[in-house]
């Protein structure tokens, strides 16, 4: 719907600390990949393989939406690529947003309903994702699109969408550091419990040696 804005507007900053490889929407029934982004990457490679084979190591799941409830299935079971920000999730709106529910007072089609603007498609967004039911409004925006129409082919710098990328992506950078900070001071934790638990180890074995001395073993 609107070809100014570049997929590469939607990556992390070349300096971001993390490797991100997966980048998805979630609705209302959660994890949404009508339309998602993937970095060629072994990560990628082992996520999708991952996927295709899920239905055989869990044959009594039920996969309501096929292979993207085996792909949310998988986050669940590996939530460290959440938090380690290998798979992250976005705004809709950015690269997946429905057409949504369009009246008099939000503009254009008159499909009754409300508008969100964090999962429906506004004027200026990128692209539309029609799914189930949505598919019989795909004629009136196929119309729209051969227009042309500068309300909806907007300028990216028009559209909002870069503030709102940055604004995401440094507050994927502070939530990044302060998970670094908590693994660290994990480590940390551990290095220590460790170390007490060697502490005691050689005392029970010192102690034991001098037990042993004394009843001349």
């Amino acid at each position: 719907m609107n070809p100014n804005i570049a997929l590469d507007v939607f990556l992390p900053p070349t300096d971001f600390p993390s490797s991100t490889h997966v980048l998805a929407a979630k609705d209302f029934n959660g994890l949404n990949i009508g339309v998602f982004l993937v970095r060629v990457s072994t990560f990628s490679l082992r996520y999708m393989m991952e996927t295709s084979v899920y239905r055989s190591f869990a044959p009594n799941e039920t996969l309501t939406f096929a292979e993207q409830s085996a792909m949310a299935s998988i986050l669940t079971a590996h939530p460290d690529y959440l938090t380690d920000g290998s798979v992250r999730i976005v705004p809709q709106h950015w690269f997946n947003a429905y057409p949504g529910h369009r009246n008099e007072s939000t503009g254009l089609l008159p499909f009754g309903g409300e508008h969100d603007h964090v999962t429906d498609f506004t004027e200026g967004d990128l692209l539309m994702h029609f799914p189930g039911d949505w598919k019989h409004q795909m004629g009136v925006f196929l119309e729209i699109a051969a227009r042309h129409d500068g309300d909806w082919e907007l300028r990216v710098d028009e559209t909002g969408l870069l503030e709102e990328i940055d604004e995401y992506w440094q507050k994927a950078r502070e939530d990044q550091m302060v998970i670094e900070e908590e693994k660290l001071r994990a480590e940390e934790k551990a290095r220590e419990e460790a170390k007490v638990k060697e502490e005691e180890k050689a005392r029970e074995e010192e102690e034991s040696k001098k037990k042993e001395i004394e009843l001349g073993v």
